[in-house]
């Protein structure tokens, strides 16, 4: 991901007449928790168990952490977050400055697995 996040800067860097002066919503692909999932058990060769956290003991746990000062605040803000589809755009701006051509779901995980396996 960060590699993908390094040339869509280059790219938008590049692309000044149409980033100047806006936000770009860019990403290398987009997904759901289960197909990642689903990709890590394809590449892993194993089942992997899955549980569900509903919305509100997300929002209780996010409140809770906010309320003693617990840092991890800002990770369940986010997991509610995207959980809710929050980070969802009706489209990508990756086409205005010709970055169309980024990593796949199946590249992040591999170089997750590699990451996570190096000795």
């Amino acid at each position: 991901m960060i590699i993908s996040v390094g040339k869509l800067t280059v790219k938008a860097l590049l692309h000044t007449q149409a980033s100047r002066n806006r936000a770009l919503k860019v990403n290398s692909f987009t997904t759901t928790p289960l197909e990642i999932v689903s990709e890590f058990e394809k590449q892993t060769g194993e089942k992997w168990g899955v549980e569900f956290t509903p919305f509100e003991k997300v929002r209780e746990l996010e409140k809770k952490a906010y309320e003693e000062g617990n840092p991890r605040a800002v990770g369940f803000t986010l997991k509610r977050i995207w959980g809710e589809g929050g980070t969802l755009y009706e489209r990508r701006d990756n086409w205005v400055v010709d970055g169309e051509e980024t990593e796949t779901l199946e590249d992040a995980v591999r170089v997750a697995i590699s990451a996570q396996t190096a000795g």
